[in-house]
């Protein structure tokens, strides 16, 4: 992805994008929006942020994961839609560490 140390909002939804998620996505260090759904990854090569990254939002539904939810998550998420996956496991307990972890509002 090359040299990735300005972005902070990356939105690739919809594109039919096929394949592995980059595992270079996670060394956004100033990544706040991240979406990657409606796209066609698939696998276990979830993006997997630390807990000081800044990430806000993160949204990869409407994909093919599968295999399991990272464990590793930004403590600053607030938004996080991993919906019409194949996840095969439960989601990590540790989600309920993610303080700032919103409902979504009904319209």
């Amino acid at each position: 992805m090359g040299d990735t140390t300005s972005v902070m909002i990356l939105m690739l939804a919809n594109n039919n994008f096929l394949g592995t998620i980059p595992k270079t996505i996670s060394k956004i260090n100033r990544l706040l929006l991240l979406d990657l759904s409606q796209n066609i990854f698939y696998g276990n090569t979830f993006p997997s942020f630390g807990p000081d990254a800044l990430l806000a939002y993160g949204d990869v539904s409407s994909n093919r994961l599968s295999d399991e939810v990272p464990i590793n998550f930004a403590l600053e998420t607030k938004i996080l839609a991993l919906g019409q996956n194949e996840f095969s496991a439960p989601l990590p307990q540790n989600l309920s560490e993610l303080g700032e972890l919103r409902a979504p509002r009904s319209p």
